[in-house]
Formats: C-alpha cells, structure tokens, sequence
C-alpha cells in the first residue's frame, strides 16, 4: 500500500508547500485590508461626529441658549480636538 507520500512525489511536495503559503499570504492579505477598511470608516465617523457637534453648538447659539463668548470657546475646544485651527 502507498502512502500519501510516495503518490505525491517531490513536485508534489512542492506544490503542497506552495499552495499553503499562498493561502496564509491571502488570509494575512484579508486580514490587514479588514483593519484598513474599519479604521477608514471609524474616521469617517468622527469627522461626521464633530461636524454635527459644531452645527448643534451653532443652533444652541442662534437659539440663545448660549452668549457669543461660550460659543467661541466651545468651538474653540472643538476644533483643538479635531486638529482644525480655523
């Protein structure tokens, strides 16, 4: 009776080491286009987040609710949270 080893041979030996890097590399591959994607669509989010936040704290102010003073300062703090300096 003949193994699975002797069936093969060597090309076949190879072709097996082959075809299992090949499928890490595309599990790996997979794997880091995931992350990429998720980290993408997290910083859409907050960018969506922070925009919302300026036009609530825009509606407070034409409101009344908040004098021009708190205004400045609370979109001041929100935009040193987002990087923006305008």
């Amino acid at each position: 009776m003949h193994g699975w080893y002797e069936v093969l041979g060597s090309w076949g030996h190879v072709l097996m080491g082959l075809s299992t890097v090949v499928f890490w590399a595309l599990i790996i591959v997979a794997f880091v286009l995931l992350v990429r994607y998720a980290v993408r669509e997290g910083h859409r989010d907050g960018e969506a987040w922070h925009k919302a936040a300026e036009q609530t704290l825009g509606e407070r102010f034409a409101r009344g609710e908040i004098d021009a003073e708190e205004y400045q300062d609370q979109l001041r703090m929100l935009r040193s949270a987002t990087g923006q300096s305008h």
